[in-house]
């Protein structure tokens, strides 16, 4: 049915599922190997038609597109798939799905683009892991210092003077919509830079 929810996965060459499902077509390719399946309902219950419970033999990584409607769609998917199988390669990951890691799917996308708006915050970070792991906890706690303290085991004003002293120091207020846009990009920049072992 060419009007019907497609998902597409791509997945490392020479990777197959130990028993594919009959609505599932798997496509060789250089480089990759490709499955599409019609997807009923929830995406992850269409991968779990597809590859059941079963790791694929040989898998490395593993990306998994939205499931999205038509054969745009499907070309749409296999994008996404293709972008989420880029990100499993570089961060070392089995399986990643497009749905949980779009952020990191973009920022790799346009890591070039991206890059020299957040340059400064990620030379500041690179080199002061505990404002690093302040503003990861600060991101998590949607921004609230006591939760942040808590999380961190010091006390807000801590959390304060920390975020302070990284707004002083990047050039990026972390209390701002665009400081948190900014943040969430310079720390997935610095989870791929060491992932490959760049340090530039």
């Amino acid at each position: 049915d060419p009007y019907a929810f497609f998902a597409v996965a791509v997945m490392s060459p020479g990777a197959r599922p130990v028993a594919v499902d009959p609505g599932v077509v798997v496509v060789e390719q250089a480089g990759q190997s490709v499955m599409i399946s019609n997807a009923a309902g929830e995406a992850s219950a269409s991968w779990q038609a597809m590859i059941g419970e079963n790791t694929p033999r040989g898998l490395v990584h593993l990306g998994i597109g939205l499931a999205r409607c038509g054969l745009a769609g499907a070309r749409q998917s296999l994008a996404d798939a293709e972008s989420a199988y880029r990100v499993a390669v570089a961060l070392g990951k089995s399986v990643v799905y497009y749905g949980d890691h779009w952020l990191s799917c973009l920022i790799l996308q346009h890591r070039a683009q991206l890059e020299p708006l957040v340059a400064p915050a990620v030379k500041v970070l690179r080199h002061d892991p505990e404002l690093c792991r302040t503003l990861e906890a600060f991101l998590a706690a949607d921004g609230n210092l006591t939760a942040t303290g808590k999380a961190l085991f010091v006390h807000p004003n801590t959390v304060g003077y920390r975020l302070k002293q990284f707004a002083q120091r990047a050039g990026v207020e972390p209390r701002s919509t665009s400081g948190v846009g900014l943040i969430q990009v310079a720390l997935v920049s610095l989870q791929l830079d060491a992932a490959s072992g760049t340090q530039s």
